[in-house]
């Protein structure tokens, strides 16, 4: 990862880092009130597929999104159909 961050920056890119502070919050029956339980991995993967769901598709690239050729092809398309760009 660290020769993709520098090679972006070289490029002029920007590499951020974001960390995440919540208020508690509960989804149907799953309580989530405290950092400590994102070492449940349940409850991380659900907080961290949201955010994946959620970013910025035009100005963001994904590192850590799955390596599936289908999925990343997918998402390509649907970043350039965002941006206007259909092929």
């Amino acid at each position: 990862m660290k020769s993709e961050f520098l090679a972006h920056i070289e490029a002029g890119g920007t590499v951020e880092l974001q960390v995440l502070d919540f208020e508690p919050f509960a989804i149907n029956n799953v309580n989530v009130h405290h950092e400590s339980q994102l070492g449940d991995s349940y409850i991380r993967k659900m907080i961290e597929n949201f955010l994946l769901a959620d970013h910025d598709s035009i100005r963001c690239g994904l590192k850590n999104a799955k390596n599936n050729p289908i999925e990343r092809h997918l998402r390509k398309s649907v970043r350039e159909s965002e941006a206007g760009g259909v092929r």
